[in-house]
């Protein structure tokens, strides 16, 4: 049972990461969290103004496929 006070932060900074190039936790997490009923909040790890909202649109996309 997902405790209803519960949340998965979907991170885009690793995409903009040259080792990674990949958002956190991953697809295979972040597809599982969704079947589990956690929600996916986004998160853009940003440290400057012109990072907030960075690659949220990918964010959107992968929540429709999911």
């Amino acid at each position: 049972m997902v405790a209803d006070d519960w949340e998965i932060d979907f991170n885009t900074a690793g995409l903009f990461k040259a080792d990674c190039n990949d958002f956190y936790p991953g697809w295979e997490i972040a597809a599982r969290a969704k079947e589990l009923g956690l929600p996916l909040v986004f998160g853009s790890d940003a440290h400057a103004t012109v990072e907030v909202g960075h690659a949220y649109h990918l964010f959107e996309k992968f929540s429709q496929k999911v």
